[in-house]
């Protein structure tokens, strides 16, 4: 069984990501963490969001929970058949 903490990104797990992904300084990377909780794809999401826009937002407070679900919608309404992207855009 795993507890909630075993899933959790260590300190040094989330430095080495922030490393090979967009590079931050090492006061950010701990705010990140203590933001994200060691939450992975909070930090995957954060990080792809700065590669993507050359914009450190990760460690700021302009992600919202609106921002991700737009996020995640944008990846599923993408991955989506016609057929079915017509159907959501019908019944929206």
């Amino acid at each position: 069984m795993l507890d909630v903490q075993d899933l959790r990104l260590t300190p040094e797990e989330t430095r080495m990501i922030v490393a090979l992904r967009a590079p931050l300084p090492e006061k950010a990377v701990h705010a990140l963490r203590e933001r994200l909780r060691g939450w992975t794809a909070g930090l995957t999401l954060l990080l792809e969001h700065a590669r993507k826009t050359g914009v450190p937002s990760a460690t700021s407070e302009q992600a919202s929970p609106q921002a991700l679900f737009d996020y995640f919608a944008t990846v599923i309404f993408a991955s989506a058949t016609d057929d079915i992207r017509h159907l959501w855009l019908r019944t929206a």
